[in-house]
């Protein structure tokens, strides 16, 4: 609690922010049942990496901000900032790295092998001797997958973050988000999660297209992720307000293929017409089911 209300950029904080991290790892290697009753998952990831991310993001988009005014002070900050923001995601990703092999460790969870293998965090590739692991019930085994795939959604939102960072080649470091939520969707691919965070990733580039596809598979699973139907409803919402005279644009290109057609040119035409006849398809497809 007092973590929660300390200023994430105070002098001192970062030790009592492990001391924190530390104990909710305690109690979830020593308490397992314990702690998924009392949601320390959750509880761990608001607490010690969540709330710090938000104070980190706001501070650069008002720095990022001033800076665009030619504040040079402000651009100065936000390039420490940016600094300080991204060794703190590398230090939060490492961590959920080393959570989800040591669940793998003390479970041995065959499904979470197939999501790691390969990656320089696995250690056991095959099972280990039974001294080391903790035998599971079915139900038991699925709340360590459930603890592997938060952890894999968490990790794909740090990844997500990097677009914060205000460089191109960080920015780029964010698509890798998308491999951490298909190894979420891998492990439990009845959860609606995943697909809600990859439609967040496709508004990134401006893809509607790809967006209202996930959206709708967030929630056309057993357990639909309720927020993408708010999330929908904004994309949806947005389409209708965008001033595209899409409909005239629709009538000038096909006036265009008319022409072309009946010229003889045959039926490919250029490239970039292509790519403007597609684009208007996929965006007049979201306005119609935006309807």
């Amino acid at each position: 609690r007092n973590l929660l209300q300390q200023n994430p950029f105070d002098a001192g904080i970062d030790p009592l922010r492990l001391r924190v991290r530390q104990q909710y790892e305690e109690i979830l290697f020593s308490a397992y049942d314990y702690a998924l009753r009392n949601d320390v998952e959750q509880m761990l990831w608001k607490t010690v990496f969540y709330k710090p991310i938000e104070a980190y993001r706001r501070r650069i988009r008002e720095y990022a901000n001033a800076g665009s005014r030619g504040n040079n002070d402000a651009q100065v900050k936000m390039t420490h900032y940016c600094k300080l923001f991204r060794d703190f995601l590398a230090d939060a990703s490492l961590f959920y790295q080393n959570l989800i092999q040591k669940l793998h460790n003390t479970f041995y969870l065959p499904s979470v092998q197939k999501t790691i293998e390969g990656t320089e965090f696995l250690v056991h590739t095959s099972p280990p001797n039974a001294q080391e692991t903790n035998e599971q019930t079915p139900q038991e085994e699925h709340k360590s997958i459930h603890s592997c795939y938060r952890c894999y959604i968490f990790l794909g939102d740090l990844t997500r973050y990097h677009r914060d960072l205000h460089e191109e080649k960080e920015r780029n470091t964010w698509v890798n988000a998308y491999t951490y939520y298909q190894k979420a969707m891998f492990l439990l691919p009845e959860n609606g999660n995943p697909h809600n965070q990859m439609a967040v990733l496709a508004t990134y580039h401006e893809d509607e297209f790809e967006s209202v596809y996930r959206y709708y598979r967030s929630l056309a699973v057993r357990k639909p992720f309720q927020t993408a139907r708010d999330n929908l409803a904004v994309l949806f919402d947005k389409n209708r307000k965008r001033n595209d005279n899409l409909a005239e644009r629709i009538s000038h290109l096909a006036a265009q293929i008319g022409k072309r057609n009946g010229k003889g040119k045959g039926k490919r035409g250029n490239t970039a017409q292509n790519q403007e006849i597609l684009k208007c398809f996929l965006r007049g497809f979201v306005r119609l089911h935006g309807i």
